[in-house]
């Protein structure tokens, strides 16, 4: 009896195609890195994003790194410098929302800066401005 042959990847990555017994590499999907800057200032994490889109090619990505960051750094607060930021999709939203909760639920606060007017509209539009705590510049969210 012979066998279909079938797909198989165990890191969502590397993709195998199986034929009879052994798998045999097709194609392999590589990871984009978030281009940020982490800084510690007093109690506070820094993250300068040197991104000028955040979407759906990069939001993933994000969120893994808030939560990875949030999970090192338990207690701190994490304010996010999105002054290079010039565009913003419901994708890149929806993962500084998810850094917002993860932030909550380890009891760290979770502050923007710098906003641009195209992405700050985006915010108003949704009304997540009522939901984060947003500030005009990256030195005053730090002073607070």
């Amino acid at each position: 009896m012979q066998r279909r042959p079938r797909l198989y990847s165990s890191s969502g990555r590397e993709w195998f195609l199986i034929l009879g017994d052994r798998p045999s590499p097709i194609f392999t999907r590589e990871c984009e890195k978030v281009n940020i800057l982490t800084k510690k200032h007093g109690e506070k994490i820094v993250l300068i994003l040197k991104e000028e889109r955040i979407d759906a090619h990069n939001s993933g990505e994000l969120k893994d790194l808030f939560l990875k960051v949030l999970e090192e750094e338990g207690g701190r607060d994490l304010v996010i410098d999105l002054d290079q930021v010039h565009f913003i999709d419901s994708f890149g939203l929806g993962a500084l929302l998810s850094g917002l909760k993860n932030a909550g639920l380890r009891s760290s606060g979770f502050i923007l800066a710098g906003l641009q007017p195209r992405v700050r509209s985006m915010f108003e539009l949704t009304r997540l401005h009522r939901v984060f705590d947003i500030y005009p510049k990256l030195e005053e969210a730090l002073s607070e």
